[in-house]
């Protein structure tokens, strides 16, 4: 926060930024799974989208902005809030709510970690491709 207000940046603060908000989400959902308003399944969800990203920004030699993949921090921490939200205000709709919202950040992280395997493998048969040229 204090590099942002100063206006600074580094390719180490930008790793770190991802990792931080990484941390934080798998934090909450563990939470949500512990009090048991979360199926443990989501879990690996986020493990694989953050892995198949870290794969494709370590070949790329860079943090990179896909399509989908850029909103996925959001999603996630509005799933977190939302789920909290709705123990506290609307405890009779909670369960059907949860799952929905289950599923929503579930199919995104899905849809993220296959635009991230997507180009993992263009990056590697475009290198394979050029090689036999």
């Amino acid at each position: 926060m204090t590099a942002r207000v100063q206006i600074k940046k580094s390719g180490h603060g930008a790793i770190y930024d991802v990792i931080a908000d990484f941390m934080i989400i798998a934090t909450g959902y563990m939470l949500l799974v512990y009090k048991r308003d979360l199926s443990l399944l989501i879990i690996p969800f986020l493990l694989v989208s953050f892995i198949s990203f870290s794969i494709y920004s370590i070949i790329k030699k860079r943090l990179i902005k896909n399509t989908i993949g850029q909103f996925t921090g959001v999603v996630c921490f509005t799933g977190i809030l939302f789920i909290f939200f709705l123990r506290i205000f609307f405890t009779r709709l909670l369960s059907f709510l949860i799952c929905c919202i289950t599923i929503i950040v579930s199919l995104y992280l899905l849809l993220s970690t296959a635009e991230n395997l997507i180009l993992i493998l263009g990056h590697y048969l475009n290198k394979n491709a050029s090689r036999k040229e």
